[in-house]
């Protein structure tokens, strides 16, 4: 198999109904198998999770309505913010739940720009934000734009710049590095890519046997 690294962690990434190959059967494989993240795209696939006995850190990758946080703070699921409305309604909230921040480092499909989330550390310092909701911020996160292609690599360096200024923008707001779960890479980052492994990788095709595209299958693959 692939070697990550020691410290870095396996979220088996199961949205879509596991790709096709069913939500709670393949979850529980991968649970067998000892990942320590179940990545999906919905609280229903998350309540589902947690329902079938699932235990293990859960997270939703999608939006989630603000209107169901309270079902995700009683299931003990971790959601991602990606937008000032939905850490609004979170900050509000006398028992938040569980987030991981999403971050747009160039991949422009979903996650805060650099100026929402000044904007968005700025709640934070607010006096009246209480140290438990600060302490329910437990990663941030981006995806990367290219990472299964060799040619594009410079955009991934890139892309990993613009994630360290970020990190550097969290650490300064009083969330050091080491409080969060960073991570960046999804398959094709996390076999091409080792500098953007950071704490975790999102493992989805490469689970169910494909490889992220051709020419990494022609790169890594077993001659």
């Amino acid at each position: 198999g692939l070697g990550i690294g020691p410290s870095v962690k396996l979220m088996a990434v199961v949205k879509s109904n596991a790709y096709g190959h069913g939500l709670v059967d393949f979850s529980k494989q991968m649970v067998k198998l000892g990942v320590d993240w179940l990545g999906v795209d919905s609280i229903v696939e998350a309540v589902a999770l947690r329902q079938a006995g699932i235990k293990k850190d859960i997270l939703v990758l999608g939006y989630t309505q603000p209107i169901n946080f309270p079902v995700v703070m009683k299931n003990n699921i971790v959601v991602t913010i990606s937008s000032l409305n939905s850490l609004r309604h979170l900050l509000a909230m006398s028992r938040p739940p569980k987030f991981q921040l999403k971050v747009d480092t160039g991949m422009h499909r979903q996650g805060f720009t650099s100026s929402d989330l000044i904007t968005a550390l700025a709640l934070f310092s607010n006096l009246s934000v209480a140290s438990r909701t600060r302490s329910q911020l437990v990663g941030v996160y981006s995806h990367l734009a290219a990472a299964s292609s060799p040619s594009l690599a410079n955009t991934v360096t890139d892309q990993v710049k613009e994630f360290e200024r970020v990190l550097g923008l969290l650490k300064a707001t009083g969330f050091p590095r080491q409080s969060l779960i960073k991570h960046l890479s999804a398959t094709g980052g996390a076999i091409g890519y080792p500098e953007a492994r950071y704490d975790l990788v999102r493992i989805g095709l490469g689970l169910y046997g494909y490889w992220p595209s051709v020419e990494w299958r022609k790169r890594f693959g077993k001659k």
